[in-house]
């Protein structure tokens, strides 16, 4: 592991510019915290997604994953999103792909390596940061494609939409299986897709439910089915849906899990060229 290190706070950075809104949310929900590690140059970046169900949830309560992070070299930029019920699908992953885009093209400035930006989300956050990672539609908005994500760590994602949205609220994804299809992470027609081969870290909880545990499982195959080499999923005892994601700690097993496997990518890469630090 790392030596600690002290750690940069950049509170509440717009990601994307608002025009002529007066709703105050709009402005609000789309700012990022960014966790800086004071010692390291061109370090690796983790785009971090709460959960909540996309109806609750802040970047507030990650604060402390943040300086975690951050303390063992890893920033992090921490995000809020707009929520339902204000908006539905796809508006959601659509304001995390503006903030990975914002982060790709600025985090350089702190001292990060542009070409070194990895996603992770919990629950529905883990469900957003799998979206934007498999579907390029959302990133291509920014002129960025899915090769501009360097690795993926979805913890207790949901995937399948036709399977959950019948027991959640109807304003997230409505009404239309067929449009439940598109919003899934795991669509019928993934064979007509071609994919970067970026690494992935599927974590789960063993106190997670089996409807959820049975989705991952299950993506994990189809993203080898679909030619992913370097896929991983970490089952975790000992932990539920909540508490894999609330317990992260220095010397946790996930937080070392999160830790290892950006550093060891970021290591075996390289980086793409920093410049100085604001």
């Amino acid at each position: 592991m790392q030596a600690q290190q002290d750690v940069r706070i950049v509170e509440d950075v717009n990601y994307m510019k608002v025009v002529n809104s007066s709703n105050a949310k709009e402005v609000d929900r789309r700012r990022l915290d960014l966790y800086i590690p004071s010692k390291s140059k061109c370090f690796p970046t983790l785009l971090s997604v709460h959960g909540g169900g996309l109806m609750k949830g802040d970047k507030s309560e990650d604060a402390k994953k943040g300086k975690l992070f951050a303390s063992s070299g890893i920033a992090a930029a921490v995000i809020n999103y707009r929520l339902t019920p204000e908006v539905s699908h796809p508006a959601h992953v659509e304001d995390v792909a503006a903030a990975f885009a914002w982060t790709k093209k600025n985090i350089s400035s702190y001292g990060g390596d542009p070409s070194l930006v990895y996603i992770i989300g919990h629950s529905a956050g883990a469900y957003l940061i799998t979206l934007l990672a498999l579907n390029g539609a959302y990133l291509a908005k920014h002129d960025l494609k899915l090769n501009a994500i360097s690795g993926a760590i979805p913890v207790s994602a949901f995937h399948d939409i036709d399977l959950v949205a019948p027991n959640r609220p109807i304003y997230i994804w409505g009404e239309d299986p067929k449009f439940w299809e598109s919003a899934s992470t795991t669509p019928k027609f993934w064979g007509r897709t071609s994919f970067p081969k970026m690494p992935w870290l599927a974590i789960l909880a063993d106190g997670d439910e089996e409807w959820r545990r049975d989705q991952n499982y299950r993506f994990v195959a189809n993203l080898k089915n679909v030619g992913f080499v370097d896929v991983s999923l970490m089952d975790i005892k000992n932990r539920d849906h909540n508490s894999i994601w609330d317990k992260i700690s220095d010397g946790d097993e996930v937080s070392s899990l999160i830790i290892n496997f950006v550093s060891k990518h970021a290591s075996s890469v390289g980086g793409g060229g920093c410049k100085s630090k604001k």
